[in-house]
């Protein structure tokens, strides 16, 4: 098997684009520029901007959890990169893949669980009601919508099937697993599907505190990645 060759990544404020200004503490007008980071592999480099970083005066004010965070991620899709295309491998649409092998898994969940839960309310009454769910919102997270939704509408479970209602108990279990998701930058990314991380680890935590049998285990985990799958579906990686 091939060897993989030194990847080098380093983190960098990219002051060749327009800076924003804010003022500091003082009242001070400061540029801030944003957080990109150069992969280098074989002299070969490319510079990607960050998904999860924001603007900054200077590097050190990057938060080092973000640093550490962003570039583990990173190396996981090199990683996995390599292993899928051996010597062929290069930095070519190296963006691509971290933009979306970068998306945290609970992004790809909630993103399903909210298209369910706009169908069920289509069905639902009063219906005036579903005007007041900002379903389409960028910030929406399901776990809150699907308990407003049981208040503001009379017939709301009475449309939940089968297969929703697992769904809800998948999700809800898995949320309490990924909590930095929501709480910090250590979440679960989509690469961790295919490098067989997220697997192992969502398994010993499902053993150990659901103490769930083989079967429930794999029916959880057959259900998540199919999710995964079915969003990821939707970016055209082909080209790359």
């Amino acid at each position: 098997m091939s060897k993989q060759r030194k990847v080098t990544i380093k983190f960098f404020l990219n002051k060749a684009l327009k800076p924003q200004e804010a003022l500091d503490k003082d009242d001070n007008v400061v540029n801030l520029y944003p957080l990109y980071f150069q992969v280098t592999y074989m002299r070969k480099n490319t510079q990607i901007k960050s998904a999860y970083g924001s603007y900054y005066e200077s590097i050190e004010k990057v938060e080092n959890a973000l640093l550490k965070s962003e570039e583990a991620t990173i190396r996981k899709i090199v990683d996995y990169l390599f292993m899928e295309q051996g010597e062929k491998f290069t930095l070519k649409g190296l963006g691509k893949y971290y933009e979306i092998y970068s998306l945290p898994v609970y992004t790809l969940l909630n993103r399903h669980m909210i298209q369910n839960l706009q169908a069920i309310i289509l069905n639902c009454s009063p219906q005036e009601y579903a005007f007041t769910l900002n379903l389409f919102d960028p910030e929406a997270r399901f776990e809150i919508l699907f308990e407003v939704a049981k208040r503001v509408f009379d017939d709301f479970e009475e449309n939940i099937s089968d297969t929703f209602a697992w769904k809800v108990i998948v999700f809800n279990e898995y949320i309490k697993f990924d909590v930095n998701t929501l709480f910090g930058y250590n979440f679960h990314s989509s690469i961790e599907r295919f490098d067989g991380s997220l697997t192992k680890e969502y398994k010993a935590h499902l053993q150990k505190v659901f103490k769930y049998d083989d079967n429930k285990i794999d029916a959880r985990l057959n259900l998540i990645t199919e999710i995964i799958d079915q969003q990821l579906n939707q970016y055209n990686l082909i080209g790359y």
